[in-house]
């Protein structure tokens, strides 16, 4: 990997590991991820890129997904707002500024990225789908109970009216044998 690359990366990582700590401090991410302090901030400051293992574990001090640091550091290091903003030309990965980059793991992380962005989106339009039909299926159940409702208080009126014109029901009576 070449070093500007390599400068970009960890820069865009320190600035995604800096968004995360947010209020907290270095130390409590360290003591949940069971790394070091001086790590913590050798990532933040971005004097150094941590290997895998370390991603894993910092990301869970931050008390996010590994998917989600390398979401944000992906936006950080591309510009970009969105997976589909980039292209995918040959072993090349164009950025949203023209930019293009031959980084075989950066090219797997904004495919699976982009992927997970057509997966969310049709997640969300089923999920829509799937309230509207239930908003439908309630509306139609108070219709129903109202109606309902509106029958038995026009036959309790209409009783009530034959019983106040003086026909009070016939009753009917059982002899016993």
């Amino acid at each position: 990997m070449d070093r500007l690359l390599s400068m970009k990366r960890k820069e865009a990582f320190g600035k995604a590991v800096e968004q995360l700590i947010g209020d907290d401090t270095q130390a409590a991410i360290a003591k949940r991820a069971g790394i070091t302090e001086t790590e913590v901030s050798l990532y933040k400051t971005a004097q150094r890129y941590p290997q895998d293992k370390n991603r894993e574990k910092l990301a869970k001090g931050l008390g996010c997904t590994l998917g989600q640091l390398d979401g944000l550091e992906w936006q950080y290091r591309t510009g970009a707002v969105d997976p589909g903003e980039v292209q995918f030309k040959g072993k090349y990965v164009i950025l949203a500024d023209g930019e293009k980059i031959h980084d075989p793991e950066l090219r797997r992380i904004l495919e699976e990225a982009s992927m997970a962005s057509r997966h969310a989106a049709a997640l969300t339009d089923s999920i829509n789908n799937v309230t509207r039909q239930l908003v439908a299926y309630l509306n139609r159940q108070v219709a129903a109970e109202k109606e309902a409702a509106e029958q038995e208080a026009a036959a309790e009126e209409a009783a009530a009216e034959e019983a106040a014109e003086g026909d009070p029901p016939q009753k009917t009576s059982r002899r016993r044998k």
